[in-house]
């Protein structure tokens, strides 16, 4: 499948493709003849879980990372583990924040004077 295919199956651009391959989020892979691009149909499932990822929070480097501990040998398990880990407290610590601040704007919204008027 060339760029743009790839690109509309995963709904992002050409250029986000090309960005994701430079970077290594994706394999370079082969060229047909003409010299497009020929991503394997599985790309597909890569650039919609780097696109889910990031709108979790994950960094472009994180995500790198953690796509070469799934994928590259050797695999060390003890760095997996430390690598998740961390992230899971990274994600708990993001979840305290905004329940902080959820906590915070609710409060207001109950003694918010404009927002509590009776209808006139």
């Amino acid at each position: 499948m060339r760029a743009g295919e790839l690109a509309n199956a995963a709904c992002v651009s050409a250029q986000t493709i090309r960005f994701y391959e430079r970077r290594g989020l994706l394999p370079a892979p082969p060229r047909l003849s003409s010299g497009y691009r020929d991503y394997p149909a599985e790309v597909v499932s890569t650039v919609l879980l780097i696109k889910q990822m990031q709108e979790l929070g994950f960094t472009l480097r994180e995500i790198e990372y953690f796509i070469r501990l799934l994928e590259e040998p050797p695999h060390i398990p003890t760095e997996r583990r430390q690598f998740v880990e961390a992230k899971l407290r990274s994600i708990d610590e993001q979840i305290k924040r905004l329940q902080q601040v959820r906590d915070e704007l609710s409060a207001r919204l109950l003694t918010c004077n404009c927002c509590n008027a009776p209808p006139q």
